[in-house]
């Protein structure tokens, strides 16, 4: 993995060249939050930081200029009583060696690096509170206009967003290794917790064993499971979990494990009965073609909208066979009627975050690039009994790659045509004795 960091950090450093100016990247890793008293929450590394270096420990800073021939590594001086009781520090020496970077070793590196900036036009920073690069900036930006131009320091100030969303968007074949990795841990703690399904199971036992399992598999939670049975998923980010599962009921299980920071994203849904009934079998089917509609339509070059578009028209088709709605149906589509059904976009980016860098969420003029890993997940919502259909909601959820090709799905492990379901419920349970 060195080369792959290494390579981000000359891409960070190769824009930086190009322009006329002299010009400054400063990053630092995500400090640690105190959940109370001496109680840490568990570390979460900022993921922009890990994904230039793949450190994972506070108090770390990056500083990246096209006035260095080196960039550098800041990073604490050794604390032997500290080590006692966290363990050994990283071998920073050697890290930073294998990312041809220089070491720092300073405990308060904030004024070092303001001097180094010195004669530097602009800086891109990320602006974390309780960071070197926020101490960094905040000194600078606390001096009078007059005294930064005599001091010469930066005057222009850039989120380092403006060059990590283009990098983070396109995955390595690495990085899309990892969110397989992710997805296949996730498909296995799905398979060993799925028999739980049945009558008076609570929803949050549920959850509970989901968890256990997938870090059982080596992973982590990528988000907290949403585990939503009857009309509990027709609320988009249920988190409730004080429900039973009823036997007519479906329940909608939208998670994900996460593998080396990488993430998946999946929502299925399933008969607790162990087979759906005909009404839920129809709005299924309507949400299951929409997405493969969608999917289909995913590829190189294509708006964000003409994917949105392809599941709106099927789903809008589906709620007037329903009866939910009536009348033409561009109509409806220009009218936006099925809003009340289908209330969010269609996807996400994916990748370190699950809800990835870059302005993709719910924005249907973004153009889909290869090498992005973004989710499709159509549904259909009834927050309450409209005619004969029962308050529920049904979402299917896949990661996609976008390829040169068209797109690969890369949740395909996990059944979701409706017999496919079924037979997958059937065969767990069987194989757990399980009795209904």
């Amino acid at each position: 993995m060195n080369k792959e960091y290494k390579k981000r950090i000359s891409l960070i450093s190769n824009f930086l060249k190009k322009r006329a100016e002299r010009s400054a990247f400063l990053i630092s890793s995500a400090p640690v939050k105190v959940a109370s008293r001496d109680q840490d929450y568990p570390y979460s590394p900022d993921r922009d930081f890990y994904y230039l270096t793949g450190l994972c420990s506070p108090k770390l800073t990056l500083l990246i200029s096209n006035n260095l021939k080196k960039s550098i590594l800041f990073v604490p001086k050794k604390n032997p009583i500290k080590e006692v009781w966290e363990g050994s520090a990283p071998d920073y020496k050697k890290i930073a060696k294998s990312l041809n970077l220089d070491l720092v070793e300073n405990d308060f590196p904030h004024m070092e690096i303001i001097k180094i900036l010195k004669s530097h036009k602009t800086l891109y920073f990320n602006n974390i509170q309780d960071t070197d690069t926020w101490n960094v900036s905040y000194e600078i930006l606390s001096k009078r206009s007059d005294l930064r131009a005599t001091q010469e320091l930066p005057v222009n100030y850039i989120h380092s967003d403006a060059i990590l969303e283009n990098a983070r968007a396109i995955k390595s074949l690495v990085e899309v290794k990892e969110i397989q990795n992710a997805a296949h841990i996730s498909f296995g703690a799905l398979k060993h917790t799925i028999a739980l399904l049945a009558p008076s199971y609570r929803e949050r036992d549920f959850s509970t064993v989901l968890e256990c399992n997938i870090k059982l598999l080596g992973g982590q939670l990528a988000f907290a499971n949403i585990i939503a049975s009857g009309k509990s998923a027709a609320t988009l980010h249920y988190n409730k979990h004080d429900q039973e599962f009823k036997k007519n009921d479906l329940v909608l299980i939208d998670f994900g494990a996460s593998y080396n920071y990488y993430n998946s994203d999946i929502t299925r849904v399933f008969p607790v009965s162990g087979v759906f009934n005909s009404l839920q079998a129809e709005i299924y089917d309507i949400v299951l073609k929409a997405q493969l509609l969608a999917i289909k339509k995913a590829k190189n070059n294509v708006l964000v909208k003409d994917v949105y578009d392809a599941a709106v028209k099927e789903l809008t088709i589906g709620l007037k066979e329903l009866g939910v709605l009536s009348g033409n149906i561009s109509n409806l589509i220009a009218k936006k009627a099925y809003l009340p059904y289908f209330p969010h976009g269609i996807g996400h980016s994916l990748g370190l975050d699950t809800h990835d860098i870059g302005n993709f969420r719910a924005n249907n003029n973004a153009r889909l690039v290869t090498g992005m890993v973004f989710t499709i997940e159509p549904g259909l919502y009834f927050s309450k009994k409209i005619k004969n259909i029962p308050a529920c909601g049904i979402r299917i959820e896949d990661d996609i790659l976008i390829t040169n090709k068209g797109n690969t799905v890369l949740t395909d492990m996990f059944p979701k045509e409706r017999n496919a379901v079924e037979e997958f419920l059937h065969n767990i349970r069987s194989d757990s004795f399980f009795d209904m």
